[in-house]
């Protein structure tokens, strides 16, 4: 079992989280303002701390390793659920293995809100389409002057808080919570009535080995560190034509794609050296070839540079969906040996990746497959 952090959630609730504030923010980044969803605490040294493991996850990740769900409640208000996305923290704790099985456990901080702002509404529709940029932020509250007919207050930033830059957020409708899920731990602690914020613990996650669960895994991983690949092969008519050649040769379009975004890869990284003159085998049982893969994959980051796509030269892309088909079926226990793709293609149908989905046919803006 691998267990998440439980200090941040600590930290919000000896910050007393009193509201969520909406407006613009500047971004380096993108060199314009984008939406900013902003922590209003009481306590705003506790709210830094908070902040500051925020930003540790986002050092070894990305901004999107903390997990922001709004659930919208029926009789009005709604609840903020804060936590560790468990992808990101599978990420970090297991250094890039997307096949390793292992239990989850982590704690999510709720707050609810008895009122929607409209700017919640707004952001919410902003949030539909893609790229959807926000910040999360953090300031500090105090009353000035509260009594009956008047109440001032000041908020103020807070220096020691870095906000965060994230693509992903979560709005769902009380009606559509599905049991099991954050929002539904969300509900049901917003039901207990005060207080009206908490932690709870997230229930473990046992990672499938099935093998819709392995492309499932397989279609977020690519579409989450080879997004511009990605993209520039839905739109380049060259790897229609790469397809249509492997295709015959009993290659399927996942394999293909697979193939392509792990030869990027080895572009990027001296493996010639390492790979010349060894057999799958050795090369399997190569722990710090793995460890150099991993980290490579995790320390990718892909920008539009408006650079098109590399050479791809047909006998090396075929060498690289065998290899990897080969690899594909070893993490799962099989051992059948595989000499030519019409093997490979028998053995990964016998094991259930017949209907595999490919990245490049999952819609724009989202990494997740269709289920198979």
């Amino acid at each position: 079992m691998l267990l998440g952090s439980m200090g941040f959630a600590q930290c919000l609730g000896e910050a007393n989280v009193v509201g969520i504030a909406y407006g613009p923010a500047a971004t380096d980044a993108f060199g314009t303002t984008v939406p900013q969803l902003t922590l209003v605490a009481r306590e705003g040294e506790h709210l830094a701390l908070a902040f500051e493991e925020f930003n540790t996850w986002v050092r070894q990740t990305d901004g999107d390793a903390i997990e922001i769900t709004i659930v919208f409640r029926n009789a009005g208000g709604y609840v903020l659920a804060l936590s560790q996305n468990l992808d990101r923290l599978r990420r970090r704790m297991l250094n890039g293995d997307t096949v390793y099985d292992a239990v989850f456990m982590s704690t999510t901080w709720f707050k609810s809100m008895d009122t929607v702002h409209p700017m919640l509404l707004k952001l919410r529709e902003y949030c539909r389409h893609f790229p959807a940029p926000i910040v999360l932020g953090g300031a500090e509250y105090s009353p000035l002057r509260d009594g009956p007919l008047t109440k001032q207050m000041s908020v103020r930033e807070v220096p020691a808080i870095v906000p965060v830059l994230k693509f992903e957020l979560t709005f769902v409708d009380e009606n559509d919570v599905a049991p099991g899920s954050i929002a539904s731990a969300a509900i049901r602690t917003a039901g207990k009535g005060a207080p009206h914020e908490s932690a709870e613990p997230t229930h473990p996650v046992k990672r499938e080995k099935s093998a819709a669960a392995i492309s499932a895994t397989r279609v977020a991983t690519i579409g989450r560190y080879f997004p511009v690949t990605i993209e520039r092969l839905r739109r380049d008519p060259r790897f229609e034509a790469l397809c249509g050649q492997l295709l015959v040769s009993g290659y399927a379009r996942w394999q293909v794609e697979q193939a392509v975004c792990n030869f990027i890869l080895a572009s990027g990284v001296d493996l010639a050296t390492r790979v010349s003159s060894r057999s799958d085998r050795e090369l399997a049982n190569d722990d710090d070839l793995s460890s150099m893969i991993c980290d490579a994959v995790r320390n990718r980051y892909e920008m539009a540079d408006g650079k098109e796509l590399p050479v791809l030269p047909i006998t090396v892309i075929a060498a690289h969906a065998l290899a990897d088909g080969v690899a594909l079926l070893r993490a799962t226990g099989n051992e059948t040996p595989i000499a030519s793709a019409t093997e490979l293609r028998a053995a990964l149908e016998s094991a259930g990746y017949a209907d595999a989905v490919a990245a490049t046919a999952v819609p724009v803006g989202t990494n997740r497959a269709p289920a198979m």
